[in-house]
């Protein structure tokens, strides 16, 4: 696909025609003002922070809404994510300027891209996989076989003990029928089992997960080198550029020289158990952390447990007092240092982390912090559950988005920044998707951008913050 597939897509040009003339000047009655943030810059762009939240190939859709944001002028100061959030994240700081649009760029790699080339498993995962994400009745006929061959086995099996013993003078024929047919089945069972604990004991050995992750490592680091983007410290060099004229907007006087851009790639350190903030905390893991690639880091943040292999960072210097010092003031840890640490999906603790960017010193917000979710929940919730797995599969998503929501409850006023996009037709983990489907996703993505924008109220915002503000410290 080109990055033209996605961008001229007919209902991507509809979107943009009627956000563009939503918020027309020229019209009759002056049409509706466009304005999000207080930063800006003498050719009018307007500047926000930006986080994205984790959800596997659903990912393209974040590019359709940063392309219509970059589309009406919105640029990126700050920017968190999560999982395909942090990929999103780390391309938009790593390609051209603060100033440049990086959404058809990053369509350019996506759109060349057979995202089924991260499915880099032992063949046999490759061919699950793909049935398991292409068909949604693969499974349950999966299931259906085994089962038949093992009820099958135990009914033969039955039959001809039955038939021996009870009815010893009967046709001998039918009697070999049921032995040969029950040695077969039971030879299928066995090999089945064979193949099962072979494979178990395979996986075991991989860590516990399917695919190594190594050819999307590669993908995310030929992508940064591109972009002259090799290490940390090239990285950051890139994160800490300011346009030169970027100014808080008339009438506001206030100084900028404190807005420092940042940003952050989450993940989960399993060996450690804590949540890692990617490049901050780079330094508990490395001595020299400015010459890592940050392709590590993004890796890190992928790493969907089971599908994909945990990120191991290894020989992690644990007697290096400047590495203990790490530990100690960032993590209040006085134990052991590992020497190796396993880091799966972001996800698992903060798959939304809005959080990130939070001041709470701050009288009048100069810029917002805006927040992509991507909505692919039930629309009514579950009250009953009637298999274990998804009685399961609801606890583990109650544990996993604790974190994020408790932030958002105890600070409502941050939901009013928050995009959402439905990708409920979608699967998460399909990475053998169509270019229909993709250009689907990237519809989706582009038509919740415009939703949001045509409500979004950045003076309402402002308001209701201060006054929220002002409200708490009369009470204190």
């Amino acid at each position: 696909m080109q990055s033209t597939d996605f961008t001229l897509h007919p209902e991507v040009q509809k979107t943009l025609s009627d956000l563009k003339a939503h918020f027309d000047s020229s019209k009759d009655g002056g049409g509706n003002q466009f304005i999000v943030s207080d930063i800006i810059d003498d050719e009018g762009h307007q500047y926000v922070n930006l986080v994205q939240e984790g959800g596997g190939v659903l990912g393209i859709a974040l590019v359709g809404y940063t392309y219509i944001l970059e589309q009406m002028g919105i640029r990126f100061l700050n920017l968190a994510g999560t999982s395909a959030g942090a990929i999103n994240t780390i391309l938009i700081s790593a390609i051209g300027s603060k100033k440049e649009e990086k959404s058809k760029s990053i369509l350019h790699h996506l759109g060349s891209l057979d995202l089924f080339t991260f499915v880099d498993g032992f063949w046999v995962w490759k061919f699950l996989i793909k049935q398991a994400t292409s068909s949604t009745s693969f499974l349950k006929r999966l299931k259906k076989l085994i089962t038949g061959i093992l009820s099958l086995a135990l009914i033969l099996a039955t039959a001809s003990t039955a038939y021996y013993f009870f009815f010893p003078s009967a046709n001998p024929q039918i009697l070999q029928w049921l032995m040969v047919s029950t040695f077969v089945f039971i030879v299928l069972v066995v090999v089945l089992i064979s193949t099962v604990v072979w494979l178990t004991g395979k996986f075991r050995k991989t860590g516990w997960g399917l695919n190594p992750g190594d050819n999307f490592k590669k993908w995310i680091a030929s992508i940064l080198k591109e972009n002259n983007v090799n290490t940390l410290e090239d990285w950051q060099r890139k994160i800490h550029e300011m346009p030169s004229d970027l100014r808080v907007r008339s009438p506001r006087t206030e100084n900028i020289s404190d807005i420092k851009p940042e940003v952050c790639l989450i993940t989960s350190d399993i060996t450690s158990q804590v949540k890692v903030e990617f490049p901050r905390m780079a330094c508990l893991y490395w001595k020299d952390f400015l010459k890592v690639n940050p392709a590590e880091f993004v890796r890190a943040s992928m790493s969907i447990p089971v599908f994909f292999q945990a990120s191991r960072i290894k020989d992690i210097p644990s007697n290096d007092p400047e590495v203990i010092k790490c530990w100690k003031e960032m993590l209040s840890y006085e134990g052991e240092i590992p020497e190796t640490a396993m880091m799966v999906d972001g996800g698992l603790l903060s798959n939304f982390p809005i959080n990130i960017f939070f001041n709470p010193s701050i009288e009048i917000a100069r810029l917002p912090t805006l927040g992509i979710k991507l909505d692919d929940d039930d629309a009514k919730p579950k009250q009953t559950f009637f298999q274990l797995g998804s009685y399961l599969w609801a606890i583990f998503n109650t544990v996993r988005y604790y974190y994020d929501r408790d932030f958002l409850i105890k600070n409502s006023i941050f939901e009013k920044c928050i995009g959402r996009i439905d990708v409920r037709k979608f699967n998460w983990l399909n990475f053998n998707l169509t270019e229909k489907e993709k250009a689907q996703l990237f519809v989706q993505g582009a038509t919740a951008a415009s939703k949001f924008l045509k409500e979004f109220d950045w003076e309402g915002f402002k308001n209701y913050r201060r006054e929220k503000k002002e409200l708490i410290q009369k009470i204190k």
